[in-house]
């Protein structure tokens, strides 16, 4: 899969994604310090699902400003999953799951969501 992972993610997130084999472009790296519109714009214009912490930055900006959004976006929720073992939770979600496209995810330690993206 293709993604993007946002500046708050980690590069711990980046090095398992990459080692899994996934083609993985990190904010951190590439464009570190760009805004949110920015990041959104270059997960559409790169056909990559964003990976990211920010849920009232991305979702606004999706469902209230109406901005183009990416093939999907994974919003992770797991502040009861210590800062250690976040990147692995990350990883191991990712991989259990192949349906992202077309939607915004919510994903918890406990539970899963999802709601269609607009367009």
């Amino acid at each position: 899969m293709r993604f993007l992972v946002d500046e708050n993610m980690g590069e711990g997130v980046v090095s398992l994604l990459r080692d899994a084999g996934h083609d993985v472009v990190s904010v951190f790296e590439t464009a570190r310090g760009s805004d949110d519109v920015e990041v959104l714009s270059m997960a559409v214009t790169e056909d990559r699902i964003l990976l990211t912490y920010d849920k009232n930055d991305f979702g606004a900006l999706i469902y209230d400003r109406g901005l183009p959004a990416p093939p999907a976006v994974l919003l992770y929720r797991i502040p009861d999953v210590s800062a250690e073992r976040r990147p692995q939770f990350v990883v191991n979600s990712v991989v259990e799951r192949s349906d992202y496209s077309g939607s915004f995810w919510v994903i918890e330690r406990e539970r899963v969501r999802s709601r269609a993206l607009p367009g």
